[in-house]
């Protein structure tokens, strides 16, 4: 084997290695050592306004970090307190609202079962007993449903109220954690880069700053499919004369963000309701809203997110679906910019795939 292919096959079990020891660190390290993981990304995003403020002023590091730190955690619990704020007077809207709601409630309940009397009457003996027996167990499923649903809630709350202290253990550790960092960040870097064989150097410096462009323009593309997908609902919701248009939009595209959720999980039930209620054609165009949606969406994604990352659409597509399958939300993400991770690796010729 020529010296040059003896490189290539180093270099490439290097790679087989560290993506064999990224794969560790994530399934059964990671849990034990976030705190530090984050302290370690927000030093590295405060680093900057650190060393500015440092030599601007003429103050010790540990100073200008806790200056930095400081006026990051106000602008966060504001950030933070604005929305609990905005939450809770929501809730109080919803209080205030409740009998209002409850009645139409009722209302579309007695609408739903006088028209499913009607067509029981109208429906031969043996149909009318097949029904009966239908929705007494529909009745009965409803029943323990809704048992199950309130054992799961207690006992979500039970666990969310034991767990209580060891998140805050956590933020206060990230918290301290961050200081420390913050203040010796440029002698763990260097401890973290004489680990790093010199040869190395360059490359690591290359993907490093590959991969946060990738990111960049992952974060671009999806955020471009939440504007599209609030400028849909926000003309759609205004068509309907629907009350607080524009906000409503904005919080369905935000929820359109996370594939688990997305838009149907509003969009449906509210038609629905709104179909049994009589209101055909506002439930019709909450359908109508939701299909062209769902249809721009889809047909938009892979273009989008293809034609900022710089893959094919077919591979876009297939790195979504495929990552979807094998983990989920997680996948539809990393995937995408695993392609691209890979695409880059062969350009640069660390390993050959494809010719």
């Amino acid at each position: 084997m020529t010296e040059a292919g003896k490189q290539k096959l180093k270099t490439g079990l290097l790679l087989l290695l560290g993506a064999a020891a990224v794969w560790l660190f994530l399934t059964y390290v990671l849990k034990w050592v976030l705190p530090f993981v984050i302290a370690l990304i927000i030093a590295g995003l405060l680093n900057p306004a650190i060393g500015a403020l440092e030599r601007r002023l003429r103050v010790r590091r540990g100073f200008a970090a806790f200056v930095c730190i400081f006026a990051a955690l106000l602008l966060l619990g504001a950030a933070v307190g604005a929305v609990v704020w905005r939450v809770i007077f929501e809730i109080q809207e919803l209080i205030r609202r409740m009998p209002e709601l409850l009645t139409g409630f009722s209302r579309t309940l007695g609408t739903l079962g006088d028209k499913l009397m009607g067509v029981l009457e109208r429906a031969p003996e043996s149909v009318q007993r097949f029904l009966a027996q239908q929705l007494e167990s529909a009745a009965r499923s409803g029943s323990q449903w809704a048992m199950t649903l309130t054992e799961r809630l207690l006992g979500w709350l039970s666990r969310t109220a034991g767990a209580l202290p060891s998140v805050m253990l956590g933020v206060v550790t990230t918290v301290l954690a961050t200081f420390f960092t913050a203040v010796s960040y440029e002698r763990i870097r260097g401890f973290c880069k004489r680990q790093i064989p010199r040869s190395f150097h360059g490359h690591v410096s290359r993907l490093r700053a590959a991969a946060l462009v990738t990111f960049g323009k992952w974060l671009k593309a999806q955020l471009l499919l939440m504007l599209i997908t609030f400028c849909e609902l926000a003309v759609a919701f205004c068509v309907l004369r629907v009350q607080y248009a524009v906000v409503l939009a904005l919080v369905i595209a935000l929820l359109d963000a996370l594939p688990v959720l997305g838009t149907g999980m509003i969009l449906v039930p509210w038609a629905a309701v709104k179909l049994l209620d009589g209101a055909y054609a506002f439930g019709a165009g909450l359908l109508v809203t939701y299909a062209v949606v769902v249809v721009v969406h889809n047909c938009v994604e892979p273009k989008l997110v293809s034609a900022q990352l710089g893959l094919d659409p077919l591979v876009t597509l297939a790195s979504i679906y495929v990552g979807f399958r094998a983990a989920g939300v997680a996948g539809m993400i990393l995937f995408p910019v695993g392609a691209v991770a890979v695409r880059q690796l062969h350009r640069a010729g660390y390993i050959r795939l494809w010719r």
